[in-house]
């Protein structure tokens, strides 16, 4: 009875223990700790950048409406898109209404039905 309640131990289980690890394995084996931590952080980098240039590549890319306008239009345009949920922002600098750059004409036709941009008396008008 003693004999059957020892493990048996084949030659399959201690050749499948003594078989030799994968060479990318082995060489992580060799380096010291130090090595494999600054390959991990090397790896996260490289994911890390990867991921955020995925995501900028991603991003709406907005173009100016009209080029100059004046505040009082640059106003009604803006309550217009409002009004409508269309998707503008105001650069900070400059005052310019950006729109996304697949959407410029569109809005611009819808503008257009409403009147704007007005015709504002910029050249040779001036003169009259």
């Amino acid at each position: 009875m003693a004999e059957a309640d020892t493990p048996i131990v084949t030659e399959d289980i201690v050749a499948a223990e003594a078989k030799p690890l994968h060479p990318l394995v082995e060489n992580l084996n060799r380096l010291t700790a130090m090595k494999q931590f600054g390959l991990v952080i090397g790896l996260a980098a490289v994911v890390s950048v990867a991921v955020v240039v995925l995501l900028w590549s991603q991003k709406a890319e907005f173009r100016p409406l009209y080029g100059h306008m004046t505040d009082v239009e640059a106003g009604d345009v803006v309550a217009i898109l409002e009004e409508s949920m269309l998707p503008f922002k105001i650069d900070e600098r400059s005052g310019t209404i950006l729109v996304p750059s697949e959407k410029v004409h569109d809005i611009r036709l819808r503008l257009a039905s409403q009147g704007y941009p007005r015709k504002t008396t910029t050249g040779f008008e001036l003169l009259d």
